[in-house]
């Protein structure tokens, strides 16, 4: 994306965006699930620095992506740098969709997928904690 590109949004926006934090907040949740999906779905995944430049502040990335998953991603990236809305909706109840529609399924197969396999992941560390504490006690009463 050029500057002049960027500009021309910003007018557009008529100085509404998102927040900083909240738009690197969502850019890392994006790259975590990107990530997971590809890794579990795909092979030749290539390790790359990504640069983002939002609000004259830039945020690095390490991407280990597919070709496919980089390409929607990216998409992903230049949708989020052009939101219109100051406080970010989930895109699924957005009142202005920017995403093509089979762009917007793709990305939702890929949250779904990854949003139910990291809350498997939390569920299985807290039952993990539950059985320490629980041994760990039983130990200690004995």
């Amino acid at each position: 994306i050029s500057y002049t590109y960027i500009a021309i949004i910003n007018y557009l926006n008529k100085g509404f965006s998102i927040h900083f934090d909240k738009f690197n907040e969502e850019i890392h949740i994006l790259k975590k699930f990107f990530e997971l999906y590809c890794k579990d779905k795909h092979n030749n995944q290539t390790l790359i620095e990504y640069k983002l430049t939002y609000k004259k502040q830039t945020i690095k990335l390490n991407l280990d992506l597919c070709k496919n998953c980089l390409e929607c991603i990216n998409y992903s990236f230049d949708k989020l740098l052009i939101c219109p809305h100051e406080k970010k909706p989930r895109c699924r109840v957005c009142p202005k969709p920017c995403y093509e529609k089979n762009k917007w399924k793709a990305l939702a197969k890929i949250m779904r997928y990854s949003g139910v396999k990291l809350g498997l992941v939390k569920l299985k560390n807290k039952i993990k904690q539950k059985m320490k504490k629980i041994i760990y006690n039983a130990c200690n009463n004995q």
